[in-house]
């Protein structure tokens, strides 16, 4: 019985995609290209970043 139970929730999970955010591959090559492509992917996530408690959304905000 568990058996049947946990392939037939195997076969109804979703599946999950990652998002995905740009980082030119020239970002990594040194730690001042690095510096200055960090403050873009901040942008990147923080336009998309969603939260439904204001605090916890804001004090993620201001960790980016």
């Amino acid at each position: 019985m568990r058996l049947i139970v946990f392939v037939l929730s195997l076969m109804s999970a979703t599946q999950i995609y990652a998002q995905q955010f740009e980082l030119p591959i020239t970002a990594i090559s040194t730690d001042a290209a690095l510096d200055n492509a960090i403050p873009g992917l901040a942008q990147q996530i923080m336009d998309v970043y969603v939260e439904s408690d204001r605090d916890t959304y804001l004090n993620n905000l201001f960790r980016l």
